[in-house]
C-alpha cells in the first residue's frame, strides 16, 4: 500500500545558506492492511514523513507509492483528488474548523468532494455515531471536550473510509486513557474497514499493538531487522532501529541475547524484587541476534 524509495527532503533556511536535512534516503514498505508506527526522538523526521506520504508536502528528490501510484508524479488536482479518495489524515492538533459544528466538520471533506447533501450528511452521522458523538453533532469544537475533538477528527479522516489512514501523533495532547481510548477506536475502524494504518508516536501502548514498527533517526531509518517469529507466530515485527535505544523507547521489558535472559523485573503489590527465570527460544540464533518480547505477550500462572 504504501511504498518510499529513497526518499529525502532537505529546507532551506537563511536566504539558502542553512540546509536542515528532514529525510535522508528513507525507504519503507507497508503493506494493505497493516498497523505500522512510525517512532523516534523530536526532530527525526516523524512529521515530515507524513507529510511527504500525503502530499502536503513534496520530496527534494525519491518516490512514494501509494496503491501502486508514484504520487511525487502528481499535479495539485491528482493530489487533491488523492487526499479526496485515498488518504485520510488525523491531526495532533485536530484542526477543526472553530465556526462549524462537529457535523459540519465531519461533513466537509465530503462537500469538497462533491457529494450531495443528504447523502453526506447521512454519511456523517453515522461515522460520529460510530466514534460515539451522536449526541455530540451539534457541537462546535470549544464545546467539546480534548478526546471528544479527537474523535471529530477521526470521524472525518473515515467518513469516506479510506484505504490509508496518517495519523501524526494522534494521542499527543491527550491524558493517557483517553488516548488509549482513541487508539483502540482507530484500530478497531482500521480493522473493520481493512484499512492500512500509519502512526507517529512517542506513546509505547501505541508500539506494543503494532504489526510493523519503523524507527526514525535524524531522518533516517535505522537498518536492522529484529523479528519474532517463534513469540508470535501470526505476526512478524520489522524493529528499524538498533538497541538499546529501541528498548527504551517502546518500553520493552524483556530482552533475549544468545538465548539467554539478561532482564527481568516483577512486581507484586507495592514491592519490586529482580527475578530470575529459566527461558528457551526454539531455534538457533548467530551471536549478537536479539529476541524481544513484548510484555502483553506474558502470562505467569502461580
Amino acid at each position: 500500500m504504501v511504498d518510499t524509495r529513497n526518499l529525502t527532503k532537505t529546507y532551506r533556511l537563511a536566504g539558502g545558506q542553512v540546509k536542515i536535512r528532514a529525510l535522508r534516503g528513507v525507504n519503507i514498505r507497508i503493506e494493505r492492511g497493516a498497523f505500522a508506527v512510525v517512532i523516534g526522538p523530536s526532530g527525526s523526521g516523524k512529521t515530515t514523513l507524513l507529510n511527504m506520504l500525503s502530499g502536503l508536502d513534496s520530496p527534494t528528490s525519491g518516490d512514494v507509492f501509494i496503491g501502486g501510484l508514484n504520487i511525487t508524479k502528481g499535479d495539485r488536482d491528482f493530489l487533491n483528488i488523492l487526499r479526496q479518495e485515498t488518504i485520510g489524515f488525523i491531526h495532533q492538533t485536530w484542526n477543526l474548523v472553530p465556526l462549524l459544528t462537529a457535523l459540519e466538520n465531519v461533513e466537509l471533506p465530503l462537500e469538497m468532494a462533491g457529494v450531495d447533501k443528504e447523502d453526506r450528511r447521512k454519511r456523517a452521522i453515522e461515522v460520529l455515531d460510530r466514534v460515539g458523538l451522536k449526541d455530540r453533532m451539534h457541537h462546535r469544537p470549544i464545546e467539546l471536550s480534548g478526546g471528544e475533538q479527537q474523535r471529530v477528527g477521526i470521524a472525518r479522516a473515515l467518513v469516506f473510509n479510506p484505504p490509508l489512514i496518517l495519523a501524526d501523533e494522534p494521542t499527543a495532547n491527550l491524558d493517557a486513557r483517553t488516548g488509549l481510548e482513541i487508539i483502540n477506536l482507530m484500530k478497531e475502524l482500521q480493522q473493520e474497514h481493512k484499512s492500512t494504518l500509519l502512526v507517529s508516536t512517542h506513546d509505547p501502548k501505541i508500539t506494543a499493538e503494532a504489526d510493523l514498527i519503523i524507527y526514525l533517526r535524524d531522518g533516517t531509518v535505522v537498518n536492522e531487522e529484529i523479528q519474532m517469529p517463534d513469540i508470535k507466530p501470526a505476526k512478524t515485527i520489522r524493529l528499524k532501529s538498533t538497541y538499546p535505544l529501541t528498548d527504551r523507547m517502546i518500553e520493552i521489558l524483556n530482552r533475549f541475547v544468545r538465548n539467554e535472559l539478561i532482564g527481568q523485573r516483577l512486581q507484586e503489590g507495592d514491592s519490586i524484587q529482580a527475578v530470575e527465570m529459566p527461558f528457551k527460544v526454539v531455534g538457533t540464533d548467530p551471536p549478537g541476534r536479539v529476541r524481544i518480547m513484548r510484555p502483553t505477550e506474558v502470562q505467569i500462572e502461580v
